[in-house]
């Protein structure tokens, strides 16, 4: 489409950072340890910037450099610079807020159990090795690091949190893929005859449905379809259920969790933990920090749990404390709360009005929780697709004789030839629903005069200025915004430049510049590492 694509690579760029620590980061020997010391170099620049959106400001930078390169290369045509890869939700928004409709975040999935097999398999022949079952606990550290690294470090990769930020999902194994991506593109720049897929609409069905809650922890929805038809049989999102069936919508009536003034879910958590330490210390169990008082004086005590439990529930989000919490089992019971869960109130609202749901299709913006997996079983669902992951989700471990996770096209059937076929759980790969309104909003197909189709040409297409304004066609203000526009950029790296010097210049000392082999044992558990080796 008359683009030259100008690659961004951004673990390329730790090493222009002026510091040993990222100049000397390995690019050959051992894939393990070479992705480990990328990963640790990444956390440590966002822990040095005390900023999850670090990696991204390098990218920025190295847009602002070689813009007018590129350019100058490419004459008449545009330049489109590709960023790989983006590891936290803070990346995609910083681009995202900088550029705006002309930035695009692309997200590439796969099955997790064949990206651990072939991350084994390359780690093993890094290291001249023919075993790679051997290196399989260690891919599973690193993908489950670059998955949820946030989990045991603030400043980890947490691709997980940032895959929902995509406007277009793409499965990396399919043999789909180029068409997939050829036909996202393709309706950017104008053909009026790509059209949604019955995925494609069934997840913005389920998005549109979540818009409608007010739950005071995160909004979820879920859409039921006919799955030969596509037909719609009912929406549902996480809300309070009103009397008389459905959930309550805004009026004189409305009694949600907002109105009534707080979550009862988090209450119940704090009351299950505060009880705990409680009657541990009934039975003699001392805590650390609880000094000489006695543990039968129960309001000291009872004055004394409240402001632990207190000072975990409300400490910084990048605090120890709010990693302890996030942590504990506690914090991940799904069932304490009012709301209906959107899937539970997608089949209800069938059940109410006497839809059957036999071998229907769900949609999900979040992974079903295991309380409403059950269901979807017992309902007779047969596949589920969902957009965001849900970390408390216990699916897995319960259901895994009659649910598959993304499973291989060969792993969908049963061992057991009497048995019946499992639930399929797939994430979602297409249009994010976030542009679906406007990516498929199509103005004209035809010639006003002899009705005929208008022809689309790929090479003279040029993106839609709907979705892509193009300053250079519009008056004076639209050329003032491209200004505003790269000077905000130009701000950005400058600001991130100082800030970067003086942060290294106050911690420089701290940064330990140390071999990768000696990361790998940190960072993996030690009888995994063993066992590789």
């Amino acid at each position: 489409m008359g683009y030259h694509a100008a690659v961004i690579k951004v673990s390329g760029l730790f090493r222009t950072l002026p510091h040993r620590f990222w100049r000397e980061l390995p690019d050959d020997g051992p894939a393990d340890l070479r992705y480990v010391a990328l990963m640790t170099a990444g956390d440590t620049l966002r822990q040095l910037m005390d900023s999850n959106d670090a990696a991204a400001l390098l990218a920025i930078r190295e847009i602002v450099a070689s813009r007018p390169k590129a350019i100058k290369n490419v004459g008449n045509r545009g330049v489109a610079f590709i960023v790989d890869s983006l590891k936290t939700p803070e990346e995609v928004s910083r681009l995202r807020g900088l550029y705006g409709n002309r930035f695009f975040a692309i997200a590439v999935h796969g099955p997790r159990a064949r990206r651990c097999k072939e991350l084994a398999s390359q780690i093993a022949t890094s290291r001249h090795a023919t075993q790679a079952g051997a290196w399989m606990a260690v891919a599973e550290e690193l993908v489950y690091r670059d998955e949820r690294g946030s989990d045991a470090n603030y400043y980890g990769q947490n691709t997980a949190a940032a895959f929902p930020g995509a406007d277009l999902v793409c499965e990396s194994f399919s043999s789909d893929l180029d068409t997939t991506i050829d036909r996202f593109f393709r309706a950017l720049f104008g053909d009026p005859y790509v059209t949604p897929t019955r995925e494609e609409l069934g997840m913005a069905y389920a998005y549109a449905a979540s818009r409608r809650s007010a739950a005071m922890s995160r909004q979820v929805g879920a859409a039921l379809m006919q799955s030969e038809s596509g037909s719609l049989l009912s929406i549902g999102c996480n809300e309070v259920p009103a009397p008389g069936g459905g959930q309550y919508w805004p009026g004189p009536h409305d009694a949600r969790d907002f109105v009534v003034g707080f979550d009862p879910s988090d209450s119940y958590k704090r009351t299950i933990l505060a009880n705990t330490i409680e009657r541990l210390m009934d039975a003699g169990w001392k805590p650390p920090n609880w000094s000489k008082r006695s543990t039968s004086q129960s309001v000291a005590r009872r004055r004394y749990v409240d402001q632990q439990v207190n000072e975990l529930w409300q400490a910084r989000s990048d605090s120890s404390a709010t990693r302890l919490r996030h942590s504990l089992l506690v914090a991940d019971i799904v069932d304490l709360n009012r709301t209906v869960h959107a899937e539970m109130a997608a089949l209800i609202d069938c059940a109410r009005r006497g839809v059957a749901v036999q071998g229907a299709t769900l949609f999900s913006t979040t992974f079903p929780c295991h309380e409403c997996a059950r269901h979807l079983v017992a309902a007779g669902i047969t596949d589920v697709y969902y957009l965001e992951p849900y970390a408390k989700s216990l699916v897995a471990e319960y259901f895994s004789d009659s649910i598959a996770i993304d499973a291989e096209p060969e792993e969908t059937g049963s061992q057991d030839s009497n048995a019946r076929i499992k639930v399929q759980f797939r994430s979602f790969s297409g249009v994010a629903p976030v542009l679906f309104h406007d990516l498929f909003r199509i103005e004209k197909r035809k010639q006003s005069s002899s009705g005929l189709r208008i022809d689309w040409n790929k090479e003279k297409a040029f993106p839609r200025r709907d979705i892509v304004p193009d300053p250079d066609r519009h008056a004076k203000s639209g050329k003032q915004e491209a200004l505003a526009a790269a000077l905000k950029e130009r701000e950005e790296v400058k600001r991130f430049l100082t800030q970067f010097d003086q942060r290294l210049g106050e911690l420089s000392g701290r940064i330990l510049v140390r071999d990768a082999e000696e990361q790998v044992k940190e960072v993996f558990r030690q009888d995994a590492y063993t066992k590789g080796g």
